[in-house]
């Protein structure tokens, strides 16, 4: 449903503002499983029996035959704005999102005696909500110049409302994982760990595991998805719109990311800098102690507070006059495209990249990967 409201007689006359909409809208839609997620499986396995090889089957995938898509409504809320004559337009967005019959991978106990240690199931509800922001302006127009600015914003909360019931309509307890946990009440996926507290009491610069107190219980650590996400589309146009350079910048914060990385190379090797450098900030030295020289231990150090700026791409088009292109190519047009991807970022990440990672889950893995690379590309257009 929208309605322009400015076009009511009762709406106030505003210079600046050329257009006022007010939208809502009310959808639902659903998300289906993999195609094999239902699905039983087994793995070929080769055992010794009696001094002879023998080919067996043993459990791989339990499957859930049970399984069926998740759903979600969502509920929407916004207001588009035309200002100074269109040439600035502003989309402002509240949203409200809540998916049942989720789709979470359930915990498997050992016990079960397969080699799977969670299995896709529907569980309860998740709820998604936020604001997102889109500004598109016209800064400059001229014949020989202009320049046209976008930015677009967006905040997101999560939470994990229930995770329903079983068979016997008991209440499903929280998925514990090695680093996140399925909690109700809190987000989906979030980081849990052991906190820990260091100082160094003779100031020699140099962390001991007697300075290092790991805290009793597990806490909530922070989101493992962005929170706020900003992106800047910057275009300037010049030599009478022939020569059109472009930029795209990306923000992103409010989340965590667990730096594996760091974490195995300090658990697993001596030479990792946080235990054989004097470079080693007293925060490195502490968090690979508390990880590895501590009982209990605790990897909370290394669930790092990610935060990003990164200029995604910068790019130049040229448009060749059409009289250049039909006389040398016998063609209507002719652009040349050149542009850089990964340019640059800013960033108090400790690793190799806060992008970098392997696989495609929910969950970011930062282990022996590398980050987005910086590629340039070069494009002839043609139209005949």
């Amino acid at each position: 449903i929208s309605w322009i409201i400015s076009d009511e007689g009762f709406f106030p006359k505003i210079a600046w503002m050329s257009s006022m909409r007010l939208r809502g809208a009310l959808g639902s839609s659903g998300v289906q499983p993999g195609p094999n997620d239902a699905l039983r499986t087994f793995a070929v396995a080769t055992t010794n029996v009696l001094g002879s090889e023998v080919a067996g089957l043993r459990s791989s995938l339990l499957g859930n035959p049970t399984l069926k898509p998740e759903r979600a409504q969502e509920l929407e809320f916004g207001t588009d704005l035309r200002l100074f004559s269109d040439r600035i337009n502003v989309e402002l967005t509240f949203y409200d999102k809540s998916s049942r019959d989720a789709l979470i991978a359930q915990t498997v106990a050992p016990s079960a005696g397969s080699a799977a240690t969670s299995v896709l199931a529907n569980l309860g509800e998740v709820r998604n909500w936020g604001y997102e922001t889109l500004i598109n302006a016209q800064l400059l127009s001229r014949r020989a110049v202009a320049w046209d600015l976008t930015v677009s914003a967006s905040r997101n909360s999560n939470e994990l409302v229930s995770l329903g019931t079983d068979a016997a309509g008991k209440a499903i307890p929280p998925i514990i994982g090695t680093s996140t946990q399925q909690r109700p009440g809190f987000p989906l996926n979030g980081y849990w760990q052991r906190n820990f507290t260091y100082a160094d009491a003779n100031s020699d610069g140099i962390i001991v595991p007697s300075e290092v107190t790991i805290a009793d219980s597990i806490t909530f650590q922070g989101y493992s998805q962005p929170r706020l996400e900003l992106t800047f589309v910057n275009g300037f146009d010049l030599f009478n719109r022939r020569l059109r350079i472009s930029s795209l910048i990306d923000h992103k914060s409010g989340f965590k990311v667990l730096n594996s990385e760091q974490q195995f190379l300090c658990q697993q090797s001596l030479s990792c800098k946080a235990t054989s450098s004097h470079d080693a900030t007293l925060f490195e030295q502490a968090r690979a102690i508390a990880q590895r020289f501590k009982t209990p231990q605790t990897t909370a150090g290394y669930m790092e507070d990610v935060r990003f700026t990164r200029i995604r791409e910068v790019s130049a088009t040229y448009n060749v006059t059409s009289s250049v292109a039909r006389r040398y190519l016998k063609a209507e047009s002719l652009g040349l495209v050149f542009a850089v991807r990964n340019l640059a970022i800013f960033s108090d990440w400790t690793g190799v990249d806060p992008e970098q990672n392997y696989g495609e889950g929910n969950l970011q893995s930062t282990l022996l990967t590398a980050g987005p690379p910086r590629y340039f590309t070069m494009r002839v257009n043609l139209r005949y």
